[in-house]
């Protein structure tokens, strides 16, 4: 594959030795359709209802009010869409203008691990950015129609960081999950375009995010392999994270632990997947074995298993 230069200037690296349909989820494609059907479905039903609200509901002065409200958030939900394109663009500025962007002059060993992980998947390199940014949480990427793609890294990242080499293994986990969400289409317009409302919907967002995370998790283990400290230092945050043992971690997130009916309701409301979850899972596809130190300590954990 010959070297080129897409429209943000970013440079084409040649090769590719991963298969990005190995990568995803097997569930993620029927998780998405049945997700987008469901968003469709909620539009549809919200702007049928008041369209052809019957009579006797606007003669009551609170049920107008109602409708009226629901008519206007109607008419900014057909609005926003062409708006979905300079929303986005003003996200990309913002992170742009109030980040620091880097490259062989800026961290050049954070910006050597994203070189080597777009060789890999012979993509574009985008653009990286270290970011204070309340929006960006630990990290997050961007994709736009214009080519335009980026990586942000959180400052909760480099929480008690005096060496960038002795977190290396984080980071290279943490860049390959972003890379997953450009290369699987998450960062796309399209995907905030037609999965907006549902993501905003408690228990029907759920599924989606969570086959989602476990797929820029493959991505992840296949671009960093063994680096699930990113998970352990998910869990213990950065300032902890050089005293957490991160084999000991993975042997209690394998451990089966019981989840009774009340737990597993109540944890349909939160926002994202267990991180001992996502350790499971990548368990459970053969992107990470437990090596020998864990034989013995996890039930059905053998050396070489």
């Amino acid at each position: 594959m010959p070297v080129g230069v897409d429209a943000a200037g970013a440079v084409a690296l040649p090769g590719r030795v991963i298969d990005l349909s190995q990568v995803r989820h097997p569930r993620e494609r029927r998780v998405l359709l049945l997700s987008a059907a469901a968003n469709l479905a909620l539009v549809a039903a919200a702007v049928a209802a008041i369209l052809l609200a019957p009579d006797w509901l606007s003669a009551h002065p609170q049920a107008a009010q109602l409708v009226r409200r629901v008519r206007g958030a109607a008419v900014v939900a057909v609005l926003i869409v062409p708006a979905m394109g300079f929303l986005r663009l003003g996200r990309w500025m913002m992170i742009h203008l109030n980040s620091i962007r880097l490259g062989q002059d800026q961290l050049p060993e954070l910006h050597a691990i994203l070189e080597r992980q777009c060789r890999a998947l012979g993509t574009p390199v985008p653009a990286l950015y270290v970011s204070a940014l309340p929006s960006v949480g630990l990290s997050d990427a961007l994709a736009l129609r214009s080519g335009t793609r980026a990586i942000v890294l959180g400052e909760k990242l480099f929480d008690g960081v005096g060496d960038i080499g002795a977190r290396r293994d984080v980071f290279e986990f943490v860049i390959g999950h972003e890379l997953g969400r450009i290369m699987l289409g998450h960062a796309s317009w399209w995907s905030e375009l037609l999965l907006g409302y549902l993501k905003r919907i408690p228990v029907l967002r759920l599924p989606l995010v969570m086959v989602q995370t476990y797929s820029r998790d493959r991505m992840a283990a296949l671009l960093a392999p063994g680096s699930l400290a990113a998970l352990a230092m998910s869990a213990s945050g950065g300032e902890v994270f050089a005293q957490v043992n991160v084999r000991a971690y993975v042997r209690d997130a394998l451990a089966p632990t019981p989840r009774p009916a009340p737990a597993r309701l109540g944890a349909i409301l939160r926002k994202e997947p267990h991180l001992a979850d996502r350790v499971r899972e990548l368990r459970r596809y053969g992107f990470f074995r437990p090596d020998a130190e864990l034989a013995g300590l996890v039930p059905g954990v053998r050396p070489h298993d």
